[in-house]
């Protein structure tokens, strides 16, 4: 059984989550190793984009959204220590996440398809995947960020720090 836990973040004041919700990455995402437990809410802007939200830093919060929505063929190849890091079985329930960045200066959006996180919800463990050899962009521009309204860019704007 799971017990409610509560964590104050800077974008979202406190939040409750159940324990079975929290992810855990055991070696970090790149660049933010330090940061190992993680919750996501896939709710943001229409069911489109969603956060990750650090429980060890209440300042690190990340855009993420499901790479088939915007790259249909996107394949992902776990390899042994991949499989290994998230306890992987043929029965897991895998999720894959792509973190978006939106560049207001540029006016558009994009996301790291190089580098997805991938997340086995049998043990709530992740990893972010670094696909080497492959042709995916880690700056992979989401079509129609050119178009989005302006309260929708509110929305899912980010602040300089996660940039």
């Amino acid at each position: 059984m799971s017990n409610q836990v509560k964590f104050n973040t800077t974008r979202f004041g406190e939040i409750e989550v159940s324990s079975d919700n929290i992810i855990n990455f055991p070696r970090g995402l790149v660049g933010f190793e330090n940061y190992r437990n993680f919750v996501i809410d896939i709710t943001l802007w229409r069911g489109i984009f969603g956060w990750m939200q650090s429980l060890d830093d209440p300042a690190i919060a990340f855009i993420i959204t499901d790479p088939t929505l915007f790259c249909k063929n996107y394949e992902i190849t776990l390899n042994d220590s991949d499989q290994q890091i998230i306890d992987y079985s043929e029965h897991a329930k895998l999720e894959a996440y792509v973190i978006v960045v939106v560049n207001k200066e540029e006016k558009i959006i994009t996301a790291n398809y190089f580098a997805p996180i991938v997340i086995n919800r049998n043990s709530n463990k992740g990893k972010q995947i670094i696909l080497e050899g492959s042709d995916y962009k880690i700056r992979y521009e989401l079509p129609g960020s050119m178009v989005m309204k302006e309260e929708d860019k509110k929305i899912v704007s980010t602040d300089e720090k996660n940039q």
